[in-house]
């Protein structure tokens, strides 16, 4: 079976996918085109560049994705909300992307990708472009000679949480386009291949209700957390047609954080079997309608 395949943002939640695109893989489903926004971008793009799904699953299993955040923030409380503030007043951001570009560059290196032209696959990155305030999407047709890690890092910017990309945009020579993740104007693009008559599936990341007191706000750092959860969780609540709900593998995520960077090996399986069980309802469902 031939499909297209979209994937979601969630931050560290991705590992969900992983196991939702294994299912997949043993129904013999076969992405002529990928997409991705945010931790679905890494998903979309790795699988891409040629990584099965048990390879993705190694490669997120090995990962500590506090490493992806870079130095620590200074203990002392003084230190560490005057550092955060220096972040956010000159980056944009609390934390370097620079880590986890280094990461993705060099898996996708391993397979022989550096650039779009270079990809097994046909792929589009959803980005945000705060400078002209739209979608921002780079793909195989119109950037052929773009460093797929470079969009990829674009994409996963969390806004506040990352520093800001400064692209220099071919459009805009004289100055630089700032770019955050693309989940803050399209975090679930299951549209992006309408075009075509083949069939889309999308892997959509779905969090329940919060049903625990909200963190109260005290400081510089639950302010910023607080405006980061109610900014990632608004795209959950958008609606979305019947029709594309069937052919959405929707897949629980627990209460498991975007921003959970210290997610340990248990909640990574937790997730994987969430994906891979939410895929085998899906593709059954499919069978009985058919």
């Amino acid at each position: 079976m031939e499909a297209d395949g979209v994937f979601e943002g969630g931050g560290v939640k991705g590992m969900g996918l992983v196991g939702a695109l294994k299912r997949a893989e043993e129904e013999r489903v076969t992405f002529k085109r990928l997409a991705g926004t945010s931790a679905g971008a890494v998903v979309a793009s790795l699988y891409a560049a040629g990584y099965s799904a048990d390879e993705l699953k190694e490669l997120f299993y090995s990962a500590n994705f506090k490493d992806f955040l870079g130095t620590n923030l200074p203990k002392r409380k003084g230190w560490r909300y005057f550092v955060i503030i220096l972040n956010i007043l000159f980056n944009y951001g609390i934390h370097s992307s620079n880590f986890f570009y280094k990461w993705i560059k060099e898996k996708l290196e391993q397979k022989g990708v550096s650039r779009f032209k270079d990809l097994k696959s046909p792929l589009k990155i959803i980005t945000s472009d705060i400078t002209n305030k739209r979608t921002l999407i780079f793909d195989s047709e119109l950037h052929k000679e773009m460093e797929v890690a470079e969009a990829v890092r674009m994409s996963i910017s969390i806004p506040l949480f990352f520093h800001v990309y400064k692209w220099l945009n071919p459009e805009f020579p004289k100055r630089k386009t700032l770019v955050v993740d693309g989940g803050l104007l399209s975090n679930y693009s299951i549209n992006i291949f309408d075009d075509h008559e083949r069939q889309t599936i999308g892997f959509k990341l779905i969090s329940p209700e919060e049903t625990q007191p909200p963190e109260p706000i005290t400081n510089v750092i639950t302010y910023v957390k607080s405006i980061l959860n109610t900014m990632l969780l608004a795209h959950e609540k958008v609606h979305m047609k019947e029709a594309d709900w069937a052919r959405t593998i929707p897949i629980p995520t627990g209460d498991i954080k975007t921003t959970q960077f210290d997610l340990t090996n248990e909640e990574k399986d937790w997730l994987y079997k969430s994906g891979y069980e939410a895929a085998t309802k899906f593709f059954e469902k499919q069978k009985k309608e058919s």
